[in-house]
């Protein structure tokens, strides 16, 4: 069973709570920049990922799909981030190449998107 109230203690108890992240997807979704999250989500994943080979592959997709300012979902990051990522590719992608990103995505939706969410009556609705 979830336990919305726990949420509100911070952004990072929320997003151990798979229940958490689902529900902070929808309202995302519903607010048009759920993009964020899913971001956070594919770089978890790709991090524990235990397969060397698959990196390379997966890193490229991350990159198409989330970093490139040409990507279906681009995320809001720091140009010196996006270009670092850029060059760590060329090199060789290590399961860490998305941290800094995904650290900028963590403290851009700590400022925005999750106190907005607690503010929201979907959150709200959840406490009732």
């Amino acid at each position: 069973m979830p336990n919305p109230g726990a949420w509100s203690r911070s952004l990072e108890l929320l997003l151990k709570d798979e229940e958490g992240i689902k529900f902070y997807r929808n309202y995302l979704k519903s607010q048009n920049c759920d993009e964020s999250i899913d971001f956070w989500k594919v770089v978890e994943e790709y991090r524990s990922n235990t397969q060397k080979d698959q990196l390379e592959k997966q890193s490229n997709h991350i990159f198409k799909m989330f970093i490139s300012n040409n990507g279906r979902r681009t995320v809001n990051i720091e140009p010196m981030t996006r270009s670092k990522i850029a060059l760590d590719l060329k090199a060789k992608p290590t399961r860490y190449i998305f941290d800094q990103a995904q650290n900028d995505i963590v403290e851009f939706m700590r400022k925005d998107s999750y106190q907005k969410f607690l503010d929201s009556k979907e959150y709200k609705n959840l406490l009732v």
